[in-house]
């Protein structure tokens, strides 16, 4: 647990530009985001990991609170690439034309549940892995159904 907490706190702000483009109209845009957690901390005993994640777009902060993982309830855990999951967000939500490039690359650890994703951003695709395979193991001795990362 030591580890995960040290790694996923110890990453500072994550800055990163997202170049949209839309196959459609042909318009293209850009987006500065940056995504920070902050506060992390875990309780092996209660099998949880808490945190404050603060995400803006442009300086205009779209997501301020604190949050916490249930281990006990961790159905999956993944690793992909930022683009990979706003393809996937963007055809939820109706929108398979758009595509995006993201500069600096930036790695998304995606750990799913019982309630919303939990979504940590990283600019290290190794340590993203590392942190999957130490969640997947806190994750089953806390009794969670989590599978191999993917």
């Amino acid at each position: 647990m030591k580890f995960i907490t040290d790694k996923i706190g110890g990453q500072g702000p994550v800055n990163f530009i997202d170049y949209f483009h839309d196959s459609t109209n042909g318009s293209d845009w850009t987006n500065k985001f940056t995504s920070e957690l902050t506060n992390v901390r875990a309780n092996a005993e209660g099998c949880r990991i808490d945190y404050h994640v603060r995400f803006t777009r442009d300086g205009q902060v779209l997501l301020e609170k604190d949050a916490a993982i249930l281990l006990k309830d961790v159905a999956e855990v993944a690793v992909k690439t930022n683009e990979q999951a706003a393809k996937e967000a963007n055809s939820e939500v109706g929108h398979p034309e758009w595509t995006h490039r993201v500069d600096p690359r930036v790695f998304i650890l995606e750990v799913r549940g019982k309630t919303a994703p939990n979504d940590f951003d990283l600019y290290d695709e190794s340590l993203a892995n590392r942190i999957a395979k130490a969640l997947v193991h806190a994750v089953e001795l806390c009794g969670g159904g989590s599978k191999e990362p993917f």
